[in-house]
C-alpha cells in the first residue's frame, strides 16, 4: 500500500546563498526507490546550482541527498550609446549577451526585438564582437523627456531573456565645454 511521504528540498547557488525552498506531501507506492519533484526554476539564475532533498514519513527522514545542477540561461544587458539625445535624433543601442557559463552568445542580431515605452521599435542589429550587437533607435515621434527601453531575445536553445535601459530626449543639443 502507498504510505505518505514529505519530501523537503533547498536550492542555493554557488557561493552557498539560498535560493529557495519548500516542502511537498506525496504517496509513494510500496516498494518504490524514486519520487519524482517538480520545481520551477523560472525565477533562478543562471549557472550552477545545488539541490538538496530530505524524504521523510511519519517516522522520521528516511533519506537525504544533494546534488550539483547546471541551470541554463540566456542574460542580457542593453545600453543607450549616450543617456540624452537630441529629439528626431538617433540614439545607438548596445546589446551584450551571454550564456549560464559567461561565454558571449552569437546569432542573436535577427532575434532582439525593441520596445520603447511600451511599443515595438524596428532596429536593425549587427554583431560584433562576438556576443555584441548594435543597432540605432530612431527618436522620431518620442515625446520628450524620459524613455524605458527593453531589448528581448531566444537564443537558439528557446532560452528567452529582456534587459532594460534608459535615455531622455530633449530640444538642445549639447556641446562639449572647451576651456583655454
Amino acid at each position: 500500500t502507498a504510505r505518505p511521504i514529505t519530501l523537503t528540498w533547498a536550492v542555493a547557488d554557488a557561493s552557498g546563498l539560498s535560493l529557495g525552498g519548500g516542502l511537498a506531501t506525496a504517496n509513494a507506492p510500496a516498494g518504490a526507490s524514486q519520487v519524482r519533484l517538480m520545481l520551477n526554476a523560472a525565477r533562478w539564475t543562471a549557472g550552477p546550482k545545488t539541490l538538496s532533498v530530505s524524504v521523510a514519513d511519519a517516522g522520521g527522514v528516511l533519506d537525504a541527498a544533494s546534488t550539483n545542477v547546471q541551470v541554463l540561461g540566456l542574460r542580457l544587458a542593453a545600453e543607450p550609446g549616450s543617456s540624452r539625445v537630441q529629439a528626431g535624433q538617433p540614439i545607438a543601442l548596445i546589446v551584450r549577451a551571454w550564456d549560464e557559463n559567461g561565454a558571449a552568445v552569437t546569432g542573436l542580431a535577427g532575434r532582439l526585438t525593441v520596445r520603447v515605452d511600451g511599443g515595438t521599435r524596428a532596429v536593425t542589429f549587427t554583431e560584433g564582437p562576438a556576443g555584441q550587437y548594435r543597432g540605432s533607435l530612431s527618436t522620431t515621434g518620442l515625446a520628450l523627456g524620459g524613455h524605458q527601453v527593453s531589448v528581448a531575445a531566444t537564443d537558439a536553445r528557446g532560452l528567452a531573456a529582456e534587459a532594460w535601459t534608459a535615455f531622455v530626449t530633449s530640444r538642445l543639443a549639447y556641446l562639449p565645454l572647451v576651456l583655454k
